[in-house]
């Protein structure tokens, strides 16, 4: 059932939003007000005692969660029964569970994280006033919305206080996040919430399964008897002060943890106070600790694809075609994946991030009313529970002050003739731009440079006679979105990776396949779309900005440098430059070839997360791909040696430079240069903009 005129009670259905074993939900709209509602149906079929307590179940999530009205709660609205189908109508929410956040780097940092856990908490606390105790909080059932909001779901195995519904004797809930006494069959409270709350405030900041298993018998042992280390020990960039208030937040005797939730936040806000924060939460270290897999799941917790295939490195085509995203397979995919809020720092610290989101769909709340019945026998399994959470960001934001979020950013060019390391906006949507000075270096690789390609030869002086202004930043997805605020630009279909390529008619730079906010370089972009753009900044500016040549790019790139690589001749080095295929992604991707060192994101990283070079320019190395004005020549024989665009040959098949979160350490090189189809759009492919100054 979905679209038409179809209707359930009143509520006409305009599509269907998931699906799961007990029931479906959908989008609708009230007619009488005209607003867009979330409709969750069950299906009441079958008789005996187990239906009739699904069914009374149900009507329960209705009458807890509508004794709710707060901002950090679905609000409900309506409750009714349409032939064997009974309903709950419900706040439609624009935005992202944390199950489907959490399994992307560069999400959360600290500060984002406790500000997220202040507002669940506030959520339960005014929960818990009304006698409502939640009993399943994870990540499937906690939302954030396009302006950064939290919203709590899924109260279907809530416990009121005036109801007898299964209270003592039956498990129900889902065992890596139950609290000692919930999993023992015993009354449970308020505390039982705080003790949840905890186990996820655990695993957003480790990115680690707190009590993770492969069984469920297992995982009830382990939440039961074993403690869990320090979260400043398995993290480094989180507060030591954290540590004790999560130590008594996972107390297991419900008398020794904090008494109310909203005890539990003001000490989080407490500890964050009292201790410098880093900007962002490094990844574990490798060490002898379980690394597990990032599995994917359906709405019932069952594994339904693995997503960790790589595909071979020539796919059937050119090695550097591979790297780029030109595999075939055809991968297990668990749903379309979404666009995300940006981070939103903690309370009372500075105004939220807003970041506009390319699409209307949303997801609402956990499908089916799913329960583990533990004492009968049924198997759950605990690691049922959404993907692990992949709370990786850049360890290198806390070791430098180039290696942080760009600073705050010129308004204008200035007058006048600008100098070697000048900074500028020409307007207040265009991208910051650096001045490089002019200068001569041999482009190219030596025959001796280790995994060299024969396009990369042979060697040859260029000299760049002009001064040049080039982007500081890879052009960003808010940037691309002003222009194609501006143009109605549309440029669907992408080239997507989960575990191997694909080509996804749906995907576009505002859904590359991986949670990105506005300050995440824009992606899925062709030749022709970067065209396209630096056209209407030229126009929007009357300056003239283009593309950077081949030569410009690599001479900006190497800034000096003869070696192999930014990091230098080391792979190994390379993460302190640029996001590159590393650790922190063969921990989900586990067959890839990485380079021997962490920067803490598996897709793409905010621009400006990394060291800026010796010309003042970021994200040379890693990323994305750049595309460049060059057509494709298979040598450098003949090539332009004063900086030009080299525009005879291969013109169909445009150059892109550098490398990008996809590349192993063999691509990870100044000389390296790949080729594709001007038209080509892949989740690795980006640009940024340049443009020769006056008197040049």
């Amino acid at each position: 059932m979905a679209g038409g005129n179809q209707k359930i009670g009143k509520y006409e259905i305009v599509s269907e939003l998931g699906r799961g074993a007990m029931g479906v939900v959908y989008k609708g709209l009230d007619p009488v007000i005209n607003r867009y509602v979330a409709i969750k149906t069950v299906i009441r079929q079958g008789g005996g005692a187990e239906a009739a307590e699904l069914a009374e179940r149900f009507k329960q999530e209705a009458q807890a969660a509508g004794r709710l009205n707060h901002p950090a709660v679905v609000g409900v609205y309506d409750y009714g029964e349409d032939g064997d189908q009974a309903y709950i109508v419900m706040e439609f929410v624009d935005g992202s569970t944390l199950s489907e956040l959490s399994k992307y780097s560069g999400v959360f940092d600290v500060e984002g994280i406790i500000d997220l856990m202040v507002k669940v908490l506030d959520g339960l606390n005014f929960a818990h006033s009304k006698g409502i105790v939640h009993r399943d909080i994870k990540p499937s059932n906690i939302m954030r919305t396009a302006d950064g909001e939290v919203k709590i779901t899924d109260f279907g195995i809530a416990r009121i206080e005036s109801s007898e519904l299964t209270q003592i004797g039956t498990v129900i809930g889902t065992p890596g996040y139950m609290s000692p006494e919930q999993l023992m069959g015993q009354r449970v409270d308020h505390r039982s919430d705080i003790f949840s709350c905890g186990i996820l405030l655990y695993e957003l900041l480790t990115g680690e399964r707190a009590f993770a298993s492969t069984n469920v018998t297992s995982t009830i042992y382990k939440v039961v008897h074993t403690e869990l280390p320090p979260v400043s020990k398995i993290c480094p960039t989180v507060p030591a002060a954290m540590d004790p208030v999560l130590a008594r937040a996972l107390a297991k005797n419900p008398g020794d943890r904090y008494q109310s939730a909203q005890e539990f936040a003001q000490a989080l806000e407490a500890a964050l106070r009292t201790a410098p924060v880093p900007a962002v939460a490094a990844p574990a270290p490798e060490d002898e600790r379980t690394v597990i897999r990032a599995l994917q799941f359906d709405d019932q917790g069952t594994v339904i694809a693995t997503g960790n295939s790589r595909p071979d490195e020539t796919g059937g085509i050119s090695a550097s075609q591979a790297d780029a995203g030109a595999g075939t397979a055809e991968p297990l995919r668990e749903s379309a994946l979404r666009e995300a809020p940006a981070p939103v720092p903690a309370r009372n610290r500075r105004a939220p991030m807003k970041v506009t989101l390319g699409l209307v769909g949303a997801v609402v709340v956990g499908i089916a009313v799913a329960a583990v019945t533990l004492l009968h026998g049924e198997g759950g399994g605990a690691d049922k529970a959404p993907a692990v959470p992949q709370v990786v960001t850049s360890p290198h934001a806390a070791e430098a002050p180039t290696a942080s979020a760009p600073a705050a950013r010129t308004v204008a060019a200035s007058p006048g003739r600008h100098k070697a390391g000048d900074t500028f906006r020409d307007c207040e949507a265009c991208p910051d731009m650096v001045v490089v000075a002019p200068g001569s270096f041999v482009q190219g690789s030596p025959d001796t440079e280790s995994d060299r390609e024969p396009n990369e030869g042979p060697q040859h002086t260029v000299k760049i006679a002009y001064p040049l202004a080039v982007g500081r930043y890879e052009v960003t997805r808010g940037e691309f979105a002003q222009f194609a605020g501006d143009t109605g630009y549309e440029a669907m279909g992408c080239w997507v990776y989960d575990g191997s390529w694909r080509l996804d008619d749906t995907a576009s730079w505002r859904s590359p396949g991986f949670v990105q906010t506005d300050d995440h370089p824009a992606t899925c972009i062709s030749w022709q779309d970067a065209e396209a753009y630096v056209r209407w900044l030229s126009k929007r500016t009357g300056k003239r900005y283009r593309l950077l040549t081949s030569s410009e790019w690599e001479y900006i790139a190497r800034a000096g440098s003869t070696a192999a690589r930014a990091g230098g001749d080391d792979p190994a080095a390379a993460c302190s430059v640029g996001n590159v295929a590393d650790r922190s992604a063969a921990k989900v991707y586990q067959d890839w070839k990485v380079h021997g060192c962490q920067d803490g994101y598996i897709y793409t990283a905010p621009v400006g997360k990394f060291k800026a070079n010796k010309f003042g320019v970021y994200d040379m190395s890693g990323n994305v791909f750049e595309w460049v004005q060059d057509c494709w020549n298979s040598s450098y024989q003949g090539a332009p040696t004063d900086g030009s665009a080299w525009t005879q040959g291969d013109c169909g098949k445009r150059v892109l430079r550098g490398a990008s979160w996809f590349s192993m350490p063999r691509y990870d090189r100044f000389a390296f240069r790949n080729h594709f189809a001007q038209d080509r759009r892949s989740a690795t492919f980006g640009f940024r903009v340049a443009r020769r100054l006056p008197g040049s």
